[in-house]
């Protein structure tokens, strides 16, 4: 990419293979971001957790990658406390509950979850 064209990236996608993805909404600056660190030091995605500049100043909300995102998180279930397993039927008492758990998280936009699938999909403003 020219100098020009990595101040202006659109669709930027950070992913984690069976775990999840991080999709910027609006076009990002990467030409102050070293490449190579984003993925596990910038953007670290873990079972059911993202974190943005976990060890390391964040920028401005607005800056770099401090802007808003898609967040899709994969392999996301409630579990049956007496087996341990995960819950993929919707008709389950426990079911309910737990999408309610997911649509009312703190400082996110819920957008979907599908229970058969396990794909739970929402919004962030910024990463503060």
């Amino acid at each position: 990419m020219s100098d020009d064209d990595i101040k202006h990236v659109e669709n930027f996608v950070v992913g984690r293979s069976g775990y999840g993805e991080v999709k910027f909404e609006i076009p990002v600056d990467l030409s102050k971001t070293d490449l190579h660190s984003i993925m596990g030091k910038i953007v670290i995605i873990t079972k059911n957790k993202i974190v943005l500049y976990s060890n390391m100043q964040s920028p401005p909300v607005g800056k770099e990658l401090n802007v808003p995102a898609t967040c899709k998180f994969l392999e996301v279930y409630p579990v049956d406390k007496d087996t341990g397993k995960p819950i993929k039927d919707p008709n389950h008492p426990k079911a309910k509950s737990f999408t309610t758990k997911l649509q009312t998280q703190p400082r996110t936009t819920f957008v979907s979850y599908d229970i058969n699938t396990g794909v739970w999909i929402f919004k962030v403003e910024d990463f503060e």
